[in-house]
């Protein structure tokens, strides 16, 4: 019984939880991560970082329909108990009071805007109504925008790969420099990415990413192999966006 109640418990928090992404490695998992990329590098001239982000965006549109559900429910349960006329009778009234209509618009307004405070504040009830399409957008332009702050592109040799993990949406990308995904393709990129996210919602994001990042290492070493002259120029160090 103890087992099924830690499995289930494991199931609820990978499916709904949510951890800032400066607590979400442990600090042994994140030296971990840090020695998969110095030891990724010795193999190739492509510069690799790992980065961490707790979410990649708002998501206002997810409130807003969370507060549209909360409304309706609020209204149905009003409607519900005004038409019920008592055990005495068992039946449902039909006629309308002067105060129905200002309480059903009442418990609409209230139901949106607690709704909507509620997705505001409780990000695994933000992540149920936001679209799937605009979580992996959003992490993709996040990915992009950490690529060029982070100057993973302003590599001497044009060499830089970015992996990116983002916490709230439990999924990652990889922006590579132009001259890394002529190397190593597309298909190479997008089966890396989908590896991690496996780790990801499997619970063992650590793991998945040092392997991202062997693995990666492993395939640049083929196509961009090091050499004694080349130079670390980017830090070995995660990545991480609060």
């Amino acid at each position: 019984k103890l087992q099924c109640f830690r499995a289930f418990s494991a199931w609820v928090w990978n499916e709904y939880g949510f951890m800032k992404a400066a607590k979400y490695f442990h600090p042994d998992e994140t030296t971990r991560i840090q020695s998969a990329v110095a030891e990724a590098e010795k193999k190739t001239s492509a510069e690799i970082v790992p980065a961490i982000a707790s979410a990649s965006g708002r998501y206002d549109r997810a409130e807003d329909v969370a507060g549209v559900w909360l409304a309706a429910i609020f209204v149905v349960i009003t409607w519900l108990l005004l038409r019920w006329q008592g055990p005495e009778t068992a039946q449902w009234g039909t006629t309308w009071s002067r105060f129905e209509l200002p309480l059903l618009l009442a418990a609409m307004v209230s139901g949106f805007v607690l709704g909507a405070m509620l997705a505001t504040y409780i990000d695994p009830l933000r992540r149920i109504f936001a679209p799937r399409r605009e979580m992996k957008t959003e992490v993709r332009e996040a990915a992009a925008r950490v690529f060029y702050d982070a100057r993973v592109h302003h590599t001497k040799a044009e060499t830089g790969l970015l992996i990116y993990i983002s916490v709230f949406e439990r999924t990652a990308a990889i922006i590579a420099d132009a001259k890394v995904l002529e190397k190593l393709g597309q298909e190479t990129i997008d089966a890396l990415v989908e590896k991690l996210v496996t780790g990801i919602k499997e619970g063992d994001a650590a793991t998945s990413l040092c392997e991202t990042i062997k693995d990666a290492g492993d395939r640049l070493s083929v196509v961009m192999p090091g050499a004694a002259r080349d130079k670390d120029e980017l830090p070995n160090a995660l990545i991480v966006i609060d």
